[in-house]
């Protein structure tokens, strides 16, 4: 098990000291949505540990939730439109909602109707500015199908495990997934076609991970071949990791 806290804030402040958490606006925005209102066992909230949620869903560990901001983050202003597909009980979706700014919107696309109608109750609760600004939609469907009426979007962020991004949601928009690959979870940056920068994935073995401080001893890098990638083929021009891990 990784590291365990007692509050929001301390959980926050130890991503940010131990690096996972980079810019001061990805810190503020997990440090206002309180993951402890998105969970089914409220006494787990504060552990960097996926958790469950109902109906056989997860909820991420609370360093993956950081990682996907933080890829975002320069993506992450005011008036900008996400869309949040696989969106289980709304954190990361009133996540981008908060850091998007009272003009930006989000789009959340949950499979399970039970869990749609969960977000909505969490975020009408907590954040009700949220829903009356109509800076969040939750909708029910197909993600695969996207949401094209409410598009383009400049993010598309992919809360569940997929083979592949559908093309029909792919298009040229900033896209964060996780991914199923053999024994690994692989998490994946898409940057827009066009910029000169390859799709990077990054995999480590899930069944070794114990927390965010074993998962910095056991990371692996990846291509989408699976290979050992190259350092410099997982890296931004400033030195930063394309996806983060």
């Amino acid at each position: 098990m990784g590291f365990h806290g007692t509050t929001n804030l301390e959980l926050v402040q130890y991503l940010k000291v131990s690096g996972v958490i980079e810019s001061n606006l990805v810190f503020n925005t997990m440090k206002t949505i309180d993951r402890r209102e998105f969970l089914i066992d409220r006494s787990k909230a504060y552990i960097d540990a996926p958790q469950q949620i109902g109906h056989g869903k997860t909820i991420s560990a609370p360093h993956m939730h950081a990682r996907t901001l933080e890829a975002f983050s320069e993506q992450l202003k005011n008036g900008k439109r996400a869309l949040d597909i696989g969106s289980g009980t709304g954190y990361v979706t009133a996540c981008m909602a908060l850091a998007l700014g009272s003009k930006g919107c989000v789009v959340a696309i949950e499979c399970i109707p039970e869990l749609r109608d969960k977000a909505k109750q969490i975020i009408s609760n907590n954040y009700p500015a949220l829903l009356k600004q109509d800076r969040v939609k939750l909708l029910y469907g197909d993600g695969k199908l996207g949401y094209a009426c409410m598009g383009p979007y400049d993010i598309i962020h992919v809360g569940v495990a997929a083979a592949e991004i559908p093309q029909n949601v792919r298009r040229d928009r900033h896209i964060f997934s996780p991914r199923s690959l053999l024994k690994f979870n692989t998490f994946s940056a898409y940057r827009p076609i066009g910029s000169g920068r390859p799709i990077v994935d990054a995999c480590w073995d899930e069944r070794s991970r114990t927390g965010l401080d074993a998962n910095r001893q056991t990371a692996r890098r990846t291509n989408q071949a699976g290979k050992i990638a190259r350092p410099s083929a997982l890296r931004n021009d400033d030195g930063r990791d394309r996806a983060g891990y």
